[in-house]
Parts: C-alpha cells; structure tokens; sequence
C-alpha cells in the first residue's frame, strides 16, 4: 500500500483476485500496519506511523474492505488486534 495507488484501486485489485477463486472459495487476511522507530519504548511514543496507514484513511477503509463478506470468501484471518493498537495504528 503506498501513496499513488488509491484505496478504491486496492480493493477492486483484491476483489478481481478473489474472482478467480470463485469455484474454490478463498481466505482473506487482514494487513498490519506498519510504523518506524526504535521499537524501545513499551507505548509505542518512539514510532512513526505513514500517512497511509493513521487512523481513519486508507488502511482503515482497505482493511474494512477486506473484513466485508463477499461472495466465495470462506473466511478472514485478522491478527490486526493481536499485533497492535487499533487506535494509533502503532
């Protein structure tokens, strides 16, 4: 996910590939964000979070992409909660 492709663009990129699972079915996983620093400080104050991926832009409407139920989607794995906080995006 970067800057020049839009988040319109990402999903229909997705649905296009789930489409050629349509006989099969398929799983969907969420992605995790990403952010940069020291990784020292146990709060996560010491990261940087991209502008894609802060609260409520382009990561957040993806990942709401991803978690929609669609057609042939067997299933979608998240490990977003596990691996960081959903309110900072750290």
């Amino acid at each position: 996910m970067n800057g020049s492709t839009s988040a319109s663009n990402i999903i229909n990129n997705l649905n296009t590939l789930g489409a050629f699972f349509s006989n099969t079915g398929y799983y969907r996983t969420t992605i995790t964000s990403r952010s940069s620093g020291a990784w020292t400080l146990a709060d996560g104050s010491d990261q940087t979070v991209p502008t894609n991926f802060l609260p409520g832009g382009k990561f957040d409407t993806v990942q709401a992409a991803i978690k929609a139920v669609l057609p042939n989607c067997l299933g979608v794995f998240d490990p977003v909660p596990a691996v960081f906080d959903t309110t900072t995006n750290k």
